[in-house]
């Protein structure tokens, strides 16, 4: 899956370090300076060749909603290179991707009155919701990242260079420069869905991380806690708006339903581990396909081994069921969600049992069957409503009719199951 590149976002090589990285106000000097410091690894390459000989930025074709994200290559005169991935915030995405803010945007281009159409993202609200984010994963590389065990390190990025946001006024000012994890694997699509073998490898692989942190100091789980992040309440119309744009005659139909749903789940549950008495863990907080990697197979595509994990961004204090609900809420089509989900859910709560076991976590964590049942009904609604922000946007960059189906039918049979109980809801 992709988004708009950035404007201004080119690929350039050049010998000129002093030259910024298109779309950024970072110079390659900067980068290098940074490096120079932060990793070792850089720092010993640079010593051990005469100089950097060149240096080329690629734009990763639109990955990454919340950044300007590009391959930065350096290259030594003695024929090595070093290879980085660097993450600059910005809300130019979100921006260009906000239906309400380009049918603004195409009403200020098209009508010579100068009419303006509702604009449904405050732009201050959108920089403070960025800025946490940044926050937040660069808390998770600087706090946890270190802590990890070596055998569950191949899944997350390591960070090679940090230089700090400093306000969200200046979110563009800071950058995340870390490992390229595509030499580690390739990306799902999208659009296609999981594959069953996809989805349980990534399960196995969450409850071992999320058991692990539970042997991470309390008073360090508690720096990682969401405040703008997963709050819609004042958009419900918009997010509405947005679903019945797809023109889904199932939405139309039962679209006070919809609005009901939304107004009632239009916040992230963060408590639902003090209501019932569990030990929290680190998760992820938006773990779906476009955030994560398989092995490459021979034939370019992935397979059903989990390589990484990327953009902690979100990371925060939980249950971690969220994580797996996200994932197959939003990257599994219906037949194959319908068929599996269940195996799934004990799937994770079983391998987050017997992992939690082999650490000796005390007192045991333990979930018994009621416990799994009212959790996942405390989680799932709001993990629709993430679905419902999210495909509307996706929509139009589907490529073919089958893709378009796939989306549709994920967000139909999910509120099918939801429905009856919402239906008297809001008169």
């Amino acid at each position: 899956m992709s988004f708009p590149l950035l404007l201004g976002s080119e690929t350039l090589q050049t010998t000129d370090l002093s030259q910024c990285v298109p779309g950024t106000a970072h110079t390659f000097h900067s980068l290098v300076a940074s490096l120079r410091v932060q990793c070792d690894e850089f720092a010993t390459i640079e010593a051990q060749s005469d100089a950097i000989e060149s240096v080329e930025a690629n734009p990763i074709d639109g990955q990454g909603l919340m950044s300007s994200i590009h391959r930065v290559a350096f290259r030594f005169v003695d024929g090595r290179q070093f290879i980085a991935i660097l993450k600059v915030a910005s809300t130019v995405k979100l921006e260009r991707l906000n239906p309400i803010e380009d049918a603004a945007r195409k009403g200020r281009d098209e009508e010579s009155e100068g009419k303006v159409v509702e604009i449904g993202w405050d732009t201050e609200k959108m920089r403070s919701f960025l800025f946490e984010m940044c926050d937040l994963e660069e808390r998770f590389f600087k706090l946890i990242v270190p802590l990890f065990p070596r055998h569950l390190l191949p899944i997350l990025p390591i960070p090679f260079a940090i230089h700090p946001i400093p306000n969200n006024q200046h979110l563009e000012h800071g950058f995340l420069l870390m490992e390229d994890l595509s030499v580690k694997g390739v990306q799902p699509n999208f659009y296609e869905g999981l594959t069953a073998g996809q989805v349980e490898s990534t399960i196995v692989h969450l409850a071992k991380l999320h058991a692990f942190t539970l042997t991470l100091p309390h008073h360090l789980l508690l720096r990682f806690r969401v405040n703008e992040y997963g709050r819609m309440d004042g958009m419900e119309d918009q997010l509405a708006q947005r679903v019945l744009s797809l023109d889904s005659p199932f939405f139309k139909r039962h679209q006070k339903t919809l609005r009901a749903f939304i107004s009632k789940h239009n916040k992230l549950k963060t408590d639902v581990h003090e209501r019932y008495g569990i030990r929290p863990v680190l998760c992820h907080g938006d773990l779906w396909s476009n955030n994560l990697f398989f092995n490459r197979l021979d034939n370019g595509e992935p397979g059903d081994q989990l390589s990484s994990i990327i953009d902690w961004q979100t990371c925060h204090a939980s249950t971690g069921l969220n994580d797996v609900i996200r994932i197959i809420f939003s990257s599994v089509n219906a037949p194959l969600r319908r068929e599996r989900m269940n195996y799934w859910l004990d799937l994770y709560f079983d391998t987050a049992e017997r992992e939690s076991h082999e650490l000796n976590i005390v007192p045991p964590v333990e979930f018994p069957k009621q416990l799994r049942k009212d959790l996942f009904e405390e989680q799932r609604h709001f993990e629709l409503t993430f679905v419902f922000l999210c495909f509307p946007t996706l929509f139009p960059q589907a490529q073919n009719d089958s893709q378009r189906r796939n989306l549709m039918e994920r967000m139909e049979t999910l509120f099918e199951e939801s429905r009856e109980q919402y239906e008297n809801i809001g008169g």
